[in-house]
């Protein structure tokens, strides 16, 4: 039967154990402070990234104010034409109203312009750029607002316009299967471009 040795030769001595536990107890150390900066590192990309946001959100503020400034820019260049011109689509009117807002049993509208004659209307609604989803909007939504609203021009003709700074490429041809009248600017020249209207 062989001897059962006890000591260094069984495996790690009283030495190697200190020693191994002094380096475990390093790298502990050292694991603690590169979690340490690995923290740090994390609230200053999260104060970074509150900063990012709050400077987006104050950029998001100012395009919106831009926006609303050039498209009331040409709301008020294109009622003003319209109201001196008084014609659109080769039909004179007598009146102009731009700004037109009516509430009517908890609900409201508003048409940028609408001129009036003895026996029609003209509903043009205003844009810095036309896209040709405003042209459905003014079919679909726009004009049944209008004849629920102000019923008093029930048997009057309803025509339908839109006016912008510039247009998308394929207004003025969708505009032409609506029968809706386009007015864009050009120059200092307001373009009509009235395709036989639509009564609506």
């Amino acid at each position: 039967m062989a001897e059962k040795v006890i000591g260094p030769q069984m495996g790690l001595g009283f030495e190697q154990v200190w020693a191994t536990l002094q380096e475990t107890g390093q790298l502990l150390k050292e694991v603690a402070e590169a979690h340490k900066e690995t923290d740090r590192k994390s609230q200053e990309t999260d104060r970074r990234f509150q900063e990012t946001d709050r400077l987006i959100r104050e950029l998001s503020h100012r395009i919106s104010g831009m926006n609303d400034n050039i498209g009331f820019a040409a709301e008020t260049y294109f009622q003003t034409a319209l109201s001196h011109s008084m014609t659109f689509g080769g039909i004179h009117f007598d009146d102009a109203y731009p700004n037109l807002k009516k509430q009517h049993k908890g609900k409201s509208c508003e048409f940028d312009l609408v001129l009036v004659n003895n026996e029609a209307v003209a509903i043009i609604e205003v844009k810095h750029r036309v896209h040709t989803s405003l042209l459905e909007e003014m079919v679909e939504k726009k004009r049944a607002q209008f004849r629920a609203f102000f019923p008093e021009y029930k048997d009057y003709l309803l025509y339908l316009g839109v006016a912008g700074l510039s247009l998308e490429e394929t207004v003025v041809e969708e505009a032409r299967k609506y029968g809706i009248g386009v007015v864009r600017q050009d120059g200092d020249v307001v373009e009509d471009y009235a395709v036989p209207l639509k009564a609506y």
